[in-house]
């Protein structure tokens, strides 16, 4: 017995379709330096900084293993980042 049937005489949504290569953002050392620093703050969620900040919680891992080997320096007074796209 069918108890769900799908009307495709209706309109669907709107889907957008984006051609060509995509745009990458750019973050400067300090910009990343802030958001991992953010990220570290007592009783911060890596995934709930990253999604502040429109990346992935894997980007933002990667971020936080350069800060710990050197690569990627924390900023001095420990602001959090209020940059946000």
């Amino acid at each position: 017995m069918v108890e769900h049937i799908v009307d495709a005489s209706e309109p669907r949504g709107r889907v957008e379709i984006q051609v060509g290569a995509g745009h990458r953002r750019r973050w400067s050392n300090e910009v990343k330096g802030r958001i991992v620093a953010e990220s570290y703050a007592p009783g911060a969620v890596v995934s709930e900084v990253a999604r502040r900040h429109c990346i992935s919680p894997q980007h933002l891992f990667v971020w936080r293993k350069a800060a710990r080997a050197g690569m990627l320096s924390l900023p001095a007074d420990g602001t959090p980042c209020s940059f946000r796209w």
